[in-house]
């Protein structure tokens, strides 16, 4: 893995995608979870500018009321234009969870 600026060591941060909700998912990158535009973060990974490889599930086939997915509920599309912020910083590499 390459580090920047001669590091000898690193810290890689994954996220695993089951049980989220949006609330939890803006809570956790843009610092608060009433924040809905990472213009606005303050704090979390997108504040701090952590880099973290983002585990999506395209469809939650189960159901769970409180998981997030991007395809769940195709009208609405506030995940989908949070993963977009993310997308659009280059800091985030995003990738489907057991498709």
């Amino acid at each position: 893995m390459m580090l920047p600026t001669g590091y000898l060591a690193g810290y890689v941060f994954t996220e695993h995608p089951d049980g989220g909700n949006l609330r939890t998912h803006q809570a956790v990158y843009f610092g608060c979870d009433t924040v809905t535009c990472a213009g606005n973060a303050t704090g979390g990974f997108y504040g701090y500018r952590i880099l973290v490889t983002r585990s999506v599930l395209y469809s939650d086939i189960e159901s769970h009321p409180d998981c997030i997915a991007v395809f769940d509920i195709p009208e609405d599309n506030r995940f989908l234009n949070y993963l977009n912020q993310l997308q659009s910083t280059g800091l985030y590499d995003i990738c489907l969870h057991t498709p």
